[in-house]
């Protein structure tokens, strides 16, 4: 995953509740960011393509990108087929977990 899509997906992990939800294109991008990273990265995972020095950093993205698509959820929860779809990249990104805490 390229440090562009992360710095993307991070966007909303400093999210406060309090303030104004960034605008719906960043929504978007950061949706779009976080399923590329949730697909990509699956395969390796599973395959255990993650060494045991970025096992650490990867465990930690994929808790705040846990994090992520429970706000997804919530934002998308008038549009059935992206909130089907945040429900599959949750997922996925929980296996990714399980795997790397094994």
């Amino acid at each position: 995953m390229s440090n562009f899509d992360k710095n993307i997906i991070e966007q909303l992990f400093d999210y406060d509740p309090g303030k104004t939800l960034p605008p719906p294109e960043e929504v978007k991008m950061i949706f779009y960011h976080l399923q590329r990273y949730a697909y990509q990265r699956y395969l390796d995972v599973m395959r255990g393509g993650v060494t045991e020095k970025e096992k650490p950093l990867e465990k930690a993205f994929i808790e705040r990108a846990i994090g992520v698509t429970e706000l997804l959820a919530t934002l998308f929860a008038a549009k059935p087929e992206l909130h089907e779809r945040v429900k599959r990249i949750r997922t996925r990104l929980e296996s990714m977990l399980r795997v790397l805490n094994e």
